[in-house]
């Protein structure tokens, strides 16, 4: 079966991935003119200007945090845990800055060998607890600690009986978030039909939100239903306000069924022309992407400069250099 993978596999996957975009950025009043300008400019994903602005404001709770998000967006998960350990250092009752930091180190974890992934995995559930103990209603830490609980294995302090009342707060909370709740254990069960049922019902509820039928179609996706897939991407490209980052969904599905890649380089080349925001996919995301596009398309020498791009922007991408790499030897 397509979707498939080893529970280890697994578990680390959602280390790497949340089941909705980040919340919002912690609000900052009070904040001295240069730091207000350095959160704007970070909201409307003007990242390297932000990064300007804030550096050297490290001894800020505040500035410590956008930078962590930024080299999370970055792909280096060393310098986040180091910035929003400073951030939670400076300001510990922020639920926000310990679920980021919690993200981080989940990153850690995937990049870490086998000898400190339990550590790093351990300080990602404490910090998702951390911030559901100072905020019961922090909707994404409470739903990042369910899937820690529902995946991971029982020595690394997994437990689907958590797992499951995580899952009844949340429907509490958000019925929509607690359908995407819902969903996730009937995947980890492997009951696709009935996590497809629960997503289309979030759809229907919430026909303005992206998310939604971004679950539905990323599980369509892995359950090998490309042609459903693609028909969800597109309808959501295709709206008023359309969503984005469906450009890129559109661009994995293309990858993932090997067709439809002419339309999938269109896609992500719009896409990373487009100002990616801060709940968006990485810009070094899309052009990582692209390259595999163009590599499948046969074209080498443009995947070769779609790798080279977005190491540049992400020097600590975990799959472009190997990418590039493999492409090179290539063309020998």
């Amino acid at each position: 079966m397509p979707y498939s993978r080893s529970l280890s596999g697994r578990f680390l996957l959602l280390l790497l991935t949340l089941f909705l975009a980040p919340p919002a950025a912690a609000a900052a009043p009070t904040l001295p003119p240069p730091l207000q300008k350095a959160v704007s400019l970070f909201e409307q994903g003007r990242f390297d200007a932000a990064q300007t602005r804030l550096e050297g404001r490290t001894d800020s709770a505040v500035a410590a945090y956008y930078l962590g998000r930024i080299a999370l967006r970055r792909f280096d998960p060393y310098q986040a845990v180091d910035l929003l350990s400073r951030a939670v250092k400076g300001d510990g009752d922020n639920a926000d800055y310990h679920y980021w930091l919690g993200r981080a180190y989940g990153r850690l974890a995937k990049r870490a060998n086998i000898f400190q992934r339990a550590y790093y995995a351990g300080k990602t559930k404490d910090e998702f607890q951390r911030a559901v103990t100072l905020d019961p209603h922090h909707l994404f830490a409470r739903v990042a600690l369910l899937m820690y609980d529902l995946k991971a294995p029982g020595f690394l302090g997994g437990s689907r009986k958590e797992a499951e009342h995580q899952a009844e707060v949340v429907a509490r909370q958000n019925p929509v978030a607690g359908l995407r709740a819902r969903g996730l254990i009937h995947e980890q069960d492997e009951h696709f039909g009935k996590a497809l049922a629960d997503y289309r019902r979030a759809a229907k509820m919430a026909p303005a939100h992206d998310r939604p039928h971004r679950w539905l179609a990323g599980l369509q996706r892995r359950l090998g239903h490309f042609d459903k897939a693609f028909a969800i991407y597109e309808r959501r490209m295709e709206r008023k306000n359309p969503d984005w980052a469906a450009r890129v969904g559109y661009a994995r599905t293309a990858l993932a069924a090997d067709e439809h890649l002419e339309q999938a380089e269109r896609h992500l080349r719009a896409y990373i022309a487009h100002n990616p925001g801060p709940e968006q996919p990485a810009r070094a995301e899309a052009r990582f992407l692209l390259g595999k596009v163009l590599q499948k398309e046969g074209r080498l020498r443009p995947a070769l400069e779609a790798f080279r791009t977005a190491l540049r922007e992400a020097p600590h991408h975990p799959k472009a250099r190997d990418a590039l790499e493999a492409v090179r030897a290539s063309l020998l």
